[in-house]
């Protein structure tokens, strides 16, 4: 037992070992993957998703979504309905409200034609005109026939309209509508307040006669159902976020109408010839009533300039379409759902509409970040944004809203902003880089002016003021000191600066230490020994630009000790690597630093410091035992 217990510590051991390699690694890998710049895009997401929950995206959300419903396939005409219109040639005979004669008149013919249920989509609570008796005794007779009321909803005055007090309250609907914060309607208000709708009664009634019956739901008990002896179909109620909805009144019983792309309903009139050519009005004798029969037949008016019952609904019509057209709409949508198994509107959970929109915005950021130029990111954004809209438009064929609106502007705002960033980015590391190259080029040249044209300058003003000065060798000397100056120059010409190919390190540093030592330093007058401890070392990871860093950096040692180390009568110079290490270093025994004197990082030893940093290694200055100077420069080897 303890060598298994043993064993299993030690590969739980390893598994966490693995865990963490692969999660650090992933980890490296996002960061390459999504550098500074996405940060932007994440808050550029974070931003459209704010936007949304404060619900002032609504607006814009309603409006894609009622074209996108005009562009839907079209579908067929639903057989099952029939307008009968008021229209305003009909009004001079039928009077304005139509007269309780009249409607009497009329519910008789359109019940004598058998239709299974007749919706009354005008108010009847007061008598108008004569023949109230006679109206009222159809209201008590008349089963198939449901009036409507104003019951639910108050309108601005905050009145309410009863229904007629001959019917039973099982014959009522009311006819109250929801209107969106825009003006137009996308809701079916179904029940409210114990009451049920104009529409869901009609429903009710053309389906009880297939022995549907209107239910509580299952999953959800506040829902209808339709039951028969065989199957169930439970209507989806309306919730306060769903599609484009951000906590929108979810009062009473509500049904988000899934509207036809068809023709609009045919519609009757009551005398009128030329309504509608192709239907003959109701009381012409030639009337075909196979056009009322066995369908749900409802009565409104037509008549826009006196009875101005009109809505707007701009998933069906530029154009406001006329109340009852509405409340046909609304029956033809509980029907088509019930009978033909069509499918009603369907949305995302909120926390996968809200991850939907993450991932849109995370693609955007993605696409941008991957682009070489603003023009390409625009582009691509662009497709983006349009397979965005295609893929909506196709899930709402099938009727699924999704939240369009906002994963637009996550995915192009996010694109956009973390394009900027990443500009911006570059633009600042550019600058950096030609800041840092401009000091670099005036190190070098301050390095390469200092440890030669000025030593000999300063040698000639010397020997001039000491007047040791031989005027035979002054050209001579003029001359050098030109060519020093000119070899400054070649050395600092761009093309110099980015040349790849260079000799090995050892072969540099043997040419450094024999130009030095060709100068007439005071340092090197007294020399006796000069040790050249010179071995190749592993240089494939250094840059041209390393390379001449470093013979620099040698240079201005033996220039230093030339200038400096009175007394100096040895000289050692390595160059040689220890493992992983490798050094430069200059060892004199002249008169050397005091053993308290701090390194100040300025000029030449400046430079030495941030070039042994950047290599990963370490510049040193010291005393010598017994006396003189170390200066040393080491190097990580392989480091890249």
């Amino acid at each position: 037992m303890p060598g298994a217990l043993g064993n299993s510590s030690r590969w739980l051991t390893d598994l966490a070992g693995n865990m963490k390699i692969d999660i650090t690694g992933t980890w490296q890998q996002l960061r390459r993957f999504y550098p500074k710049s996405s940060v932007a895009g994440a808050g550029a997401i974070a931003l459209v998703i704010l936007v949304r929950l404060t619900g002032s995206l609504q607006v814009f959300e309603w409006y894609l979504f009622d074209r996108m419903m005009r562009y839907r396939p079209p579908e067929p005409v639903d057989q099952r309905l029939v307008i009968v219109g008021v229209t305003e040639r009909d009004i001079p005979k039928a009077g304005f409200p139509i007269s309780d004669a009249e409607l009497a008149k009329l519910i008789k013919r359109l019940n004598s034609f058998q239709p299974r249920a007749i919706g009354l989509d005008i108010f009847r609570d007061l008598p108008v005109a004569a023949g109230r008796r006679q109206l009222g005794q159809l209201f008590r007779t008349t089963k198939n026939l449901i009036v409507i009321e104003k019951s639910v909803l108050p309108d601005e005055q905050n009145t309410f309209i009863q229904a007629p007090q001959e019917l039973p309250a099982n014959q009522v609907g009311f006819a109250d509508i929801l209107l969106d914060a825009d003006g137009n309607i996308r809701r079916s208000l179904l029940a409210g307040g114990g009451r049920l709708s104009l529409a869901a009664r009609l429903a009710a009634l053309y389906l009880g006669k297939d022995g549907w019956q209107l239910e509580n739901g299952k999953q959800d008990q506040a829902a209808f159902q339709f039951v028969n002896a065989q199957v169930s179909k439970e209507l989806r109620r309306f919730q306060a976020n769903d599609g484009g909805y951000v906590r929108s009144d979810s009062f009473g019983n509500q049904i988000l109408v899934n509207w036809r792309n068809s023709d609009r309903l045919p519609i009757i009139s009551l005398y009128d010839q030329r309504f509608n050519p192709n239907l003959k009005p109701l009381y012409d004798p030639n009337f075909d009533p196979q056009l009322i029969r066995d369908r749900v037949v409802l009565i409104g008016y037509i008549a826009p300039f006196s009875a101005k019952d009109m809505v707007n609904v701009p998933a069906i019509s530029d154009q406001p379409i006329y109340g009852v057209e509405f409340h046909a709409h609304s029956v033809s949508e509980i029907l088509s759902t019930v009978l033909d198994r069509r499918s009603s509107l369907s949305f995302l959970p909120e926390a996968l509409e809200y991850l939907g929109i993450a991932i849109a915005g995370l693609a955007g950021t993605t696409l941008a970040l991957r682009q070489t130029s603003a023009r390409r990111t625009f582009g691509s954004l662009a497709i983006a944004c349009g397979g965005l809209g295609l893929f909506s438009y196709g899930a709402l064929v099938l009727s699924w809203w999704l939240p369009l609106v906002p994963m637009l502007l996550s995915c192009a705002i996010a694109g956009l902003v973390t394009r900027y960033f990443q500009d911006l980015e570059s633009l600042i590391i550019t600058t950096q880089e030609l800041s840092a190259q401009r000091q670099q080029t005036l190190d070098e040249a301050f390095n390469a002016l200092h440890n030669g044209p000025l030593h000999s300058l300063a040698e000639l003003i010397g020997k001039a003021r000491t007047q040791r000065l031989e005027l035979s060798l002054l050209g001579t000397q003029l001359e050098s000191l030109d060519r020093e100056l000119r070899q400054v120059y070649e050395s600092l010409r761009p093309d110099s600066m980015q040349q790849e190919e260079l000799p090995p390190l050892d072969g540099l540093v043997s040419e450094v230490i024999h130009r030095a030592l060709q100068r007439e330093f005071i340092g090197y007058q007294n020399l006796k020994y000069i040790i050249r401890d010179i071995h190749p070392v592993d240089d494939s990871q250094l840059s041209p630009k390393h390379k001449r860093e470093l013979c620099s950096f040698l240079d201005e040692a033996l220039c230093n000790v030339g200038k400096h180390a009175e007394g100096c009568t040895k000289l050692q110079i390595v160059c040689k690597q220890e493992g992983k290490m490798a050094y430069l270093r200059v060892v004199d025994n002249g008169k050397g630093l005091p053993a308290s004197t701090p390194i100040k990082p300025r000029g030449g030893t400046s430079h030495a410091m941030q070039l042994a940093k950047q290599l990963g290694g370490e510049f040193r200055r010291l005393p010598n035992q017994p006396k003189g100077t170390i200066c040393e420069i080491s190097w990580s080897i392989g480091r890249r």
